[in-house]
C-alpha cells in the first residue's frame, strides 16, 4: 500500500478474504480432529484460531499496533512457536506434554530471528517514525546480540528435545541444517550497513523453512521408521 502497488481497498478486500479462508479451513480441521463441535477442544481451538486471527491482523493495523509496540517478538514466538506446534501436535493425537514447549521454542525463535532481522534493517526509519520495536530501542550492538541470542537458543531447545527422545544416530544428523543458520548469524554480526541484510531475510526463512522440515524428520524418526518400516 505504502508503495502504491495495490489500493487499500484491494488490501482491506485481501484481508478480508484471507480471514474467510483460514477461518473456514481452520474449523474444518478442528471439527475433523475432534469429530463434532460438541466438546471443549474443538471450542479451545476455535477461540485460538480467532485469537491468532486478531493477532496477525493487529500486528500492524489499528490504532494501537502492538508490532509498534515492542510485543511483536512475543506474539512470534507464541503464535508461530508454541501455539503452531503444540496445537498441531494435539490435533493428531490429543495429548500434551510439557516437553513440547523445546521444539515449539525452536520454531517460535528462529521466526522470532526473522522478524528481528526485518526491524533490524528498518530500525533508522522505525525510529523516526515512531515505530518502538525491539530493534529501534536497542540500537544495532544489542540487536545484533539479541539476534545471536535467539538463534543460539533456538538451536538450544531443539537439542535438548532430541537429546529427551534419542532412538537414533540418524536423529543428530538435523544438525547438519543449523549450519547455514549459524553462517547467516555470523554475517549479521559482521554486517554493518542495515540494507544490506535484506537478501539474509530471504536466507533465514528459507532456512528456517528447510530446517524446520528436516527437524520434524527427526523428532518423529521412531514413528515412521522403526515402527513402520
Amino acid at each position: 500500500v505504502q508503495s502504491g502497488l495495490i489500493s487499500a481497498d484491494l488490501m482491506k478486500r485481501g484481508i478480508i478474504s484471507f480471514v474467510i479462508l483460514s477461518l473456514t479451513s481452520g474449523i474444518l480441521l478442528i471439527y475433523h480432529s475432534f469429530s463434532g463441535i460438541w466438546n471443549m477442544s474443538f471450542f479451545s481451538f476455535l477461540v485460538l484460531g480467532v485469537l491468532a486471527i486478531y493477532a496477525a491482523i493487529n500486528y500492524t493495523v489499528g490504532k494501537h499496533p502492538y508490532g509498534y509496540a515492542g510485543l511483536g517478538d512475543l506474539f512470534v514466538l507464541i503464535f508461530f512457536g508454541w501455539i503452531a506446534v503444540i496445537g498441531t501436535a494435539y490435533l493428531h493425537d490429543a495429548q500434551f506434554s510439557i516437553d513440547l514447549f523445546l521444539p515449539a521454542s525452536t520454531i517460535g525463535l528462529l521466526s522470532v530471528g526473522v522478524l528481528n532481522l526485518n526491524n533490524m534493517r528498518d530500525a533508522a526509519q522505525d525510529k523516526i517514525a515512531g515505530k518502538n520495536t525491539m530493534a529501534s530501542r536497542f540500537g544495532e550492538s544489542k540487536s545484533k546480540k539479541y539476534h545471536t541470542f535467539v538463534i543460539a537458543l533456538a538451536i538450544l531447545c531443539s537439542m535438548t528435545y532430541m537429546s529427551l527422545h534419542y532412538s537414533s544416530p540418524f536423529q543428530w544428523t538435523y544438525l547438519i541444517f543449523t549450519i547455514p543458520i549459524i553462517l547467516h548469524g555470523k554475517r549479521v554480526w559482521n554486517n554493518k550497513i542495515p540494507a544490506h541484510l535484506d537478501p539474509e531475510l530471504k536466507k533465514l526463512a528459507l532456512s528456517t523453512l528447510l530446517f524446520s522440515i528436516i527437524y520434524g524428520i527427526a523428532v518423529l524418526y521412531p514413528l515412521i521408521f522403526e515402527n513402520y518400516i
